[in-house]
């Protein structure tokens, strides 16, 4: 019982994982574009990927998958059995953010359509999660999310109709800063959430059965 317990102490706290993955990435990318801040306006972060600066443009997204991604392996199996499904979502955010690395965001290529596809079902799957807690202040974010994706698909649908520069980079900069308020959100919600009953689905720890006594003991010890 005492080693179970020394292991469960052991895990570092979910939402502090994550916060130090979003920690190292967002150093990252506010340095990048602190050195070119009217370009980070009209442009995507992802439009560091060609740049001279594409190896630190990686290395933020990898720190930034990763820490969600530790955070949900720390989290534990215990968690899925609260919200089912809404741990698994979460999954998408690293895998999303991962494949961002791999496939570049070249307009009208295939490489591209993979990054907007990873990318997008990442940032949706998180504010699902979110809406999914049940927590109305971080309901409330994820609406603000959903609220910045409208209006960065109606920069692009201009962007694209008119040809004139959008401010596509400020739109999408203000949701990644909202994305990362709603997956700590959802790490601190969660571990606020009830935990089921030792020896239910927990690993690593027992249960102490408890001691019944009779009528007769009762009555002797009354006595």
């Amino acid at each position: 019982m005492t080693n179970s317990i020394a292991w469960r102490r052991f895990v570092p706290d979910p939402t502090h994982l994550a916060a130090a993955g979003f920690g190292i990435a967002g150093a990252i990318l506010v340095a990048l574009d602190l050195q070119r801040p009217v370009w980070a306006v009209t442009n995507t972060i992802s439009s560091y990927a060609t740049s001279p600066v594409g190896v630190l443009y990686v290395i933020a997204l990898l720190a930034a998958a990763g820490g969600v991604l530790a955070a949900v392996l720390a989290s534990g199996r215990s968690v899925t059995r609260l919200r089912p499904g809404g741990l698994m979502l979460m999954v998408l955010w690293p895998i999303g953010i991962a494949m961002g690395t791999v496939f570049d965001q070249a307009e009208n290529t295939w490489t591209g359509m993979v990054h907007n596809v990873a990318v997008g079902a990442a940032l949706v799957a998180v504010h699902v999660v979110a809406v999914r807690m049940g927590s109305r202040l971080l309901t409330w974010v994820a609406a603000a999310g959903f609220g910045c994706m409208a209006w960065m698909v109606a920069l692009l649908v201009l962007h694209t109709t008119t040809g004139a520069p959008m401010p596509i980079g400020l739109a999408e900069r203000a949701l990644v800063t909202i994305s990362v308020l709603v997956v700590i959100g959802t790490f601190r919600v969660h571990g606020r959430l009830p935990r089921p009953s030792i020896g239910r689905g927990v690993p690593f720890v027992r249960t102490v059965p408890d001691v019944q006594f009779s009528s007769r003991a009762r009555a002797r010890a009354e006595g």
